[in-house]
């Protein structure tokens, strides 16, 4: 009668890494001014507006910016889908990066969501700081003393932020 060989099963990490990519499949990382987000304080003085306190008002005001406002006279100045559009290869790149990282053991899906969300609100808000046309109205200018249409006390710009989905 043949002897019966017990084995032990020694999981190096296997069990987690499974885990960790079958969270990675439904997850993802929000870039913008998340209405469950902080509104940031101000870095400058601009024109004088009280400042907004309340995350909905601030989307309001991202929102008119990214979409414009035409009974208002607001021109779209978009700011969220062109850094997407801009970066899309390089967003590709980095999440394939990323995901090589869970597969490997060596990040898990917070961090690595974590790391492409601040990569994406650094990409987003240089280009608030870069946009310059369409020009503010010259009243406008006045008004904030600068003539970057998207910054007045630097709130908005302050206040973009990434938030995690996992599920």
């Amino acid at each position: 009668m043949p002897a019966t060989i017990k084995q032990k099963i020694i999981d190096r990490g296997w069990n987690r890494i499974i885990r960790e990519v079958r969270k990675a499949d439904n997850s993802y990382t929000k870039v913008g001014l998340p209405q469950e987000g902080e509104v940031k304080e101000g870095t400058k003085t601009g024109s004088g507006n009280e400042p907004i306190i309340q995350m909905s008002e601030l989307v309001t005001v991202g929102a008119v910016q990214e979409f414009g406002a035409p009974k208002k006279n607001i021109p779209a100045r978009p700011f969220i889908r062109t850094t997407y559009d801009e970066n899309r290869e390089k967003i590709n790149n980095l999440v394939l990066n990323e995901y090589e990282k869970i597969v490997d053991g060596s990040s898990n899906v917070k961090r690595s969501l974590g790391l492409i969300g601040e990569w994406l609100k650094a990409k987003t808000q240089a280009k608030i700081r870069a946009i310059r046309t369409p020009p503010n109205a010259p009243t406008t200018i006045a008004k904030k003393g600068s003539s970057n249409p998207l910054i007045d006390t630097g709130q908005m710009v302050q206040s973009i932020q990434h938030v995690e989905v996992i599920p």
